[in-house]
């Protein structure tokens, strides 16, 4: 990891280069000879020697998607100071989007990036907006001098996936609590005193449920009769 990527991130949040599905990512309008993967790839996103360029016309639309469910707090967008990125929309959870219905449809979040984001400094977004993000789409609308090329030096996601902390089996295990002994972590049927009566043919004795309870008193219909 670059030293401008480790200060990017914070405590709690990574790079989601890793949690990105390859085989269903898309750029349109990129140039042949200068592709998406020197933008966002490990190791090409580094050299300095790489971009991704747009085509026929400034604009670039990227389509990421991701092997889980993610949380995106924030992203990094380098280029260079004429033809790199001005305003950028983000759009989560929207797919089969083009050239066509981009502007159909309003954004998550949308930035206007200054020189100093071209050079590395990281762009925080509404983050209630991009809470459940299956897939992350991106709208490079144009460049910072209306050059007829856009060019994108590195592109850096920062968020977290959402299973940080206890799973939620173990939550459930700590919400459990036992009638019998009185303490968390089991029911009445695992409790370990009770298992101490229990047979070695592996069932319990009646008497070590009912020495346990007290009978509560029914009334019956008949009795209800003759008063």
């Amino acid at each position: 990891m670059s030293g401008e990527s480790a200060t990017a991130i914070h405590k709690g949040q990574v790079d989601l280069l890793d949690f990105i599905d390859w085989t269903g990512v898309e750029c349109l309008n990129q140039s042949t000879t200068h592709s998406l993967p020197n933008a966002i790839k490990q190791g090409y996103r580094e050299d300095e020697g790489l971009h991704l360029e747009s085509d026929a016309d400034e604009q670039l639309l990227l389509y990421i998607p991701f092997t889980q469910v993610i949380k995106l707090y924030s992203f990094v967008i380098k280029g260079p100071e004429d033809e790199g990125p001005k305003t950028v929309k983000l759009f989560s959870n929207k797919e089969h989007m083009g050239f066509s219905n981009v502007n159909d449809y309003p954004p998550s979040d949308t930035a206007v990036l200054s020189p100093e984001n071209l050079k590395g400094k990281p762009v925080l977004l509404k983050y209630v907006k991009f809470q459940n993000v299956r897939s992350l789409t991106i709208f490079i609308e144009d460049n910072q001098t209306d050059s007829e090329i856009t060019k994108v030096q590195k592109i850096l996601l920062i968020g977290s996936t959402g299973f940080r902390g206890s799973s939620s089996r173990e939550k459930k295990d700590d919400q459990k609590g036992c009638f019998n002994c009185k303490k968390p972590g089991h029911f009445i049927a695992e409790c370990p005193e009770l298992q101490k009566d229990k047979p070695k043919n592996g069932r319990f004795l009646k008497d070590s449920f009912e020495n346990k309870f007290k009978k509560i008193p029914m009334t019956t219909w008949d009795e209800l009769d003759n008063e």
